[in-house]
């Protein structure tokens, strides 16, 4: 995975890699992904350079390698395959640290981060830091535990950061901190940037002991955009702070977001919700498996980004991905 001009030869063809986005290094397989995440996280930030999965990829829970200043600055296309059967138990559980550009077209399945050990605040993510670029058509689920926050895609965001045609179906066991089905927090900062979570979809259980527990995004410290969202959770649960279905703090700009009615929030139901509020609009469940809704409501591409496998039974999904492996 250097940088170095490689050669590979697939079916007597000659495939050039020289980290460009006309020939991104390739990544064939769990080897090569690991050994993508070693060169991460020894300190290769990869800075401008393009990097591809071409097969769905198994990872049987190997050890993947992390670093807690690991720093990806290249662009990461999923080419709409799928990552599978990852575990990462340490302090902060995340697939990469640091992303300060774009991650693209990846499905990430069977996926468990436990993070139980000092410090206070451990991250739990598939992103820890979203700095900058823009997380789309990612689609996540697994289980998430930690003493500190996290989120079903990106533990926080700081400066800035977008995330689009997401989808989450995470189940989050938290102790303390901010946790969201799709970010856990928002940091402050005063370095102007294009943040942003708009057409994504959250299912699964956000629980918090002592911190916020929320349906799209924990908290926020920097206002954000969140546009045409949808909180599917079943459950939202805190002792302590808020829970609310879309947001624990109204910062920024909220644009025709919607939640399951019969969600539960602290154990209730939420009457009281808008599209521009912290709980968001109610949507019965029959109106969240419909296509439609989707199209005529949210506006979301559903003829070739979104799909509903089957009409009235299921949430949406991503288009292109192989939902058998």
């Amino acid at each position: 995975m250097s940088i170095a001009l490689t050669h590979r030869r697939f079916g007597g063809k000659s495939s050039i890699e020289d980290g460009t986005e006309e020939h991104p290094f390739l990544i064939k397989n769990a080897a090569d992904f690991i050994a993508f995440k070693q060169e991460i996280a020894d300190g290769n930030i990869f800075d401008g350079i393009y990097h591809k999965i071409v097969n769905d990829i198994d990872l049987n829970y190997s050890q993947i390698p992390y670093s807690s200043t690991e720093d990806y600055y290249g662009f990461l296309d999923g080419n709409h395959k799928t990552l599978k059967n990852i575990y990462i138990n340490g302090v902060d559980n995340t697939l990469i640290r640091y992303v300060q550009r774009d991650i693209k077209c990846l499905r990430l399945t069977n996926v468990i981060l436990n993070s139980t050990a000092p410090p206070n605040n451990p991250m739990v993510g598939i992103v820890c830091y979203a700095l900058g670029g823009t997380l789309d058509r990612i689609s996540v689920d697994g289980t998430f535990t930690s003493t500190g926050n996290g989120g079903g895609l990106v533990a926080s965001t700081l400066p800035f950061g977008c995330v689009t045609n997401c989808y989450t179906n995470v189940d989050m066991s938290m102790t303390n901190y901010p946790s969201g089905g799709i970010m856990g927090r928002a940091y402050s900062s005063g370095v102007a940037g294009d943040r942003r979570i708009e057409n994504s979809i959250a299912v699964g259980n956000v629980i918090s002991v002592q911190g916020e527990a929320c349906g799209i995004i924990g908290y926020q410290d920097l206002a954000m955009t969140i546009r045409n969202c949808v909180a599917a959770m079943n459950i939202l649960q805190t002792k302590n702070t808020t829970a609310n279905r879309i947001t624990g703090r109204l910062l920024g700009t909220y644009i025709n977001n919607y939640a399951l009615d019969s969600m539960l929030v602290k154990g209730a139901t939420v009457s009281n919700g808008t599209t521009i509020n912290a709980n968001g609009a109610n949507a019965t469940e029959s109106q969240l498996k419909s296509t439609s809704f989707y199209r005529d409501v949210l506006g979301w591409d559903m003829d070739t980004i979104w799909e509903i496998e089957t009409e009235g039974v299921t949430f949406p999904r991503l288009r292109g991905f192989n939902y058998n492996f």
